[in-house]
């Protein structure tokens, strides 16, 4: 696997557990992980400094958010699926492309979203018995 990221733009969403189940060091590749970028304030503020603590925004919202009204597709609704989720990163990756070229001067800049992003709720129970029902 560590071959196969050489030398590439690996793009995750909270990827770093994904690199640590993996047994890879985050460190040794160039990661562009969505959820540092598209956040939303929590209701939380920094105990030092009093500002808002933002939160990153999970591939199921972001994604609902921008595409699932203009496609009427939607992922993770049942099962989760690796397909799907690779090629939702590859068009988040492409949609902040497209955010970042009309709104932000840098790669490093983060989109906020405020509270226009609305957080989907996941009933794991539901999930956990369709799952056993079909084992």
């Amino acid at each position: 696997m560590s071959e196969i990221l050489k030398e590439k733009l690996v793009v995750t969403v909270a990827g770093a557990g994904d690199f640590a189940a993996l047994n890879i060091p985050i460190c040794n590749y160039d990661t562009f992980d969505l959820q540092w970028y598209f956040q939303k304030p929590s209701s939380q503020l920094d105990r030092k400094t009093g500002q808002t603590v933002y939160q990153p925004i999970g591939l199921q919202s972001l994604y609902s958010y921008f595409f699932t009204a203009e496609t009427g597709k939607a992922i993770q609704e049942k099962f989760h699926s690796p397909i799907e989720d690779a090629i939702a990163h590859m068009e988040m990756f492409h949609k902040y492309i497209e955010v970042k070229n009309s709104n932000l001067s840098s790669r490093l800049d983060v989109y906020e979203y405020g509270e226009s992003i609305p957080t989907v709720k996941r009933n794991y129970n539901k999930m956990r018995a369709m799952f056993y029902a079909q084992s």
